[in-house]
């Protein structure tokens, strides 16, 4: 497997059966939200903002491509199209081919916004919240 040193290459060394599909994946996380970074982590594309937000998991001609979400589990799944795959804290959409794509496209950018909303939540401060009493009323 080729390293990749920038997100460029590494979508230009994809399947390029899959290349159009990925390209519309990439335009549609990054239009999602005007701060989102895309970058290289262990040799794939991530996309950040305050923490981990998704990233391209698998990409292969007869699997297609999945997007993987960090906070997946915590996400509704209301659609169901998130697959944990005995996974604890991922779970990913997969896209097989571009009409595949085009038809989830809406409800994949329903859980991209919903990814970036649990991003926008300091899980960390909210519990802290929680418990010292600033939901109580007190």
């Amino acid at each position: 497997m080729p390293k990749y040193f920038n997100v460029n290459e590494f979508y230009e060394q994809q399947e390029p059966t899959l290349l159009e599909m990925l390209y519309m994946i990439q335009a549609t996380i990054l239009s999602s939200d005007s701060q989102l970074q895309e970058s290289v982590k262990y040799n794939t594309a991530f996309y950040t903002r305050k923490s981990w937000v998704c990233y391209i998991g698998k990409v292969r001609k007869k699997a297609g491509v999945e997007v993987c979400f960090y906070r997946g589990p915590m996400l509704s799944n209301e659609h169901g199209l998130l697959d944990k795959k005995d996974r604890a804290a991922i779970m990913g959409i997969t896209f097989f081919d571009m009409a595949d794509f085009l038809q989830k496209e809406a409800k994949f950018v329903e859980i991209l916004q919903e990814a970036l909303l649990l991003d926008d939540i300091s899980l960390k401060s909210s519990a802290a919240d929680i418990l010292g009493g600033k939901y109580r009323g007190e």
